[in-house]
């Protein structure tokens, strides 16, 4: 690497195995860029130099996460070399795993492996990352079902119960379960919302923080939500706007005061939320269902699309980066957010 010629060095038992020997050692030589990490190096080790690559570009919840498949990778797969980490290793491995921690686990796993062998083939130690040439994990049948939408033919029923829920009213919840049907918000995202955050002029809100909790530190506000797509502005429907006016007026505030705090002002446990929702569904006219703060979200994915928005807008409206690439390429993004707001308007009107 430095441009000049070095003399390299083999031995074995006889002059053929020297020379196997030899050539081996000059093409692992040829193929380090900084000698920094070699096809002997352990994956625990690897494990370090790649947590210390992204411990810096990841959030603590990313990073809690990788940390906890590094720690499934060390029990089983520390002491390997990189070089003897073959497809067959590692999908051995991750089928462990898989029986013994359940397919999140699994899944978290080979991300991990197939990042750290990706920093192993950039600086030489391999030709090819394992990782591809090991078979794609299959989610159980039984795996933990997702949460439902409310049946919109229930919905002005369920809003009526909630209306009238003693628990929902001493929690101050009643508003962020309409808030949230009504423009689509994560609960983070809802829960993270701050007045610097809110235009009460233009009935426009945007969505740059989430509700994380870190092990060590608790609850605080994390500066950028979900994904690429989640920093968005919107314009919320006019029935939110009279909301947040109305908040607005009756609480103390600042630029950095949230929007719909816990009692007290604290930050609002999203999980905590989470359990008053299904504590309640019974009461609300939903038992059967998992409720949960993605069913309020879900439910105004299915209001839009009953509205006529395109499935393009509404991912836009909410957030969503998983829509069809060909819309993405030649459709022009995020220019119906006053529509959706509208057509929010609209369906609220008649509730």
């Amino acid at each position: 690497m430095d441009g000049t010629f070095h003399k390299v060095k083999a031995t074995d038992k006889s002059r053929i195995k020297a020379q196997i020997k030899l050539n081996e050692k000059c093409e692992r030589l040829g193929r380090q860029q900084t000698g920094a990490i070699t096809a002997d190096m352990t994956l625990s080790r690897l494990a370090d130099l790649y947590m210390r690559d992204k411990a810096s570009s990841r959030t603590q919840g990313t990073i809690d996460t990788y940390n906890s498949a590094i720690k499934h990778i060390r029990q089983r797969l520390g002491q390997l070399s990189i070089g003897e980490a073959t497809p067959m290793a590692l999908q051995t491995f991750l089928n462990t795993v898989m029986e013994s921690s359940g397919y999140g686990a699994a899944s978290s796993c080979r991300s991990v492996l197939s990042g750290m062998m990706g920093v192993a083939v950039r600086n030489g130690a391999l030709l090819h990352n394992p990782v591809s040439e090991v078979e794609r994990l299959r989610r159980p049948d039984k795996s933990k079902p997702g949460s439902d939408a409310i049946p919109l033919n229930e919905l002005r029923e369920f809003l009526q119960a909630v209306e009238s829920n003693k628990r929902f009213k001493e929690n101050d919840e009643i508003d962020p379960i309409r808030f949230m049907i009504l423009t689509g918000l994560r609960d983070g995202e809802c829960f993270a919302l701050c007045w610097d955050m809110v235009n009460l002029k233009t009935g426009e809100i945007t969505v740059s923080r989430t509700v994380k909790r870190e092990k060590g530190v608790g609850l605080y506000l994390q500066n950028n939500p979900k994904s690429e797509h989640s920093n968005r502005t919107i314009r919320i429907p006019e029935s939110a706007a009279v909301m947040l006016k109305r908040r607005y007026r009756a609480m103390p505030h600042g630029n950095d005061d949230l929007v719909f705090p816990a009692p007290f002002g604290a930050i609002r446990e999203v999980s905590l939320f989470g359990r008053h929702l299904r504590r309640e569904r019974a009461t609300l006219g939903l038992d059967g269902l998992r409720i949960t703060g993605h069913s309020l979200r879900k439910t105004c994915a299915s209001i839009l699309h009953v509205q006529g928005l395109s499935d393009l807008d509404v991912a836009d409206y909410l957030g969503q980066s998983n829509v069809d690439v060909t819309q993405q390429i030649y459709i022009a993004r995020n220019q119906k957010s006053a529509e959706a707001a509208r057509m929010l308007d609209d369906w609220a009107a008649t509730v």
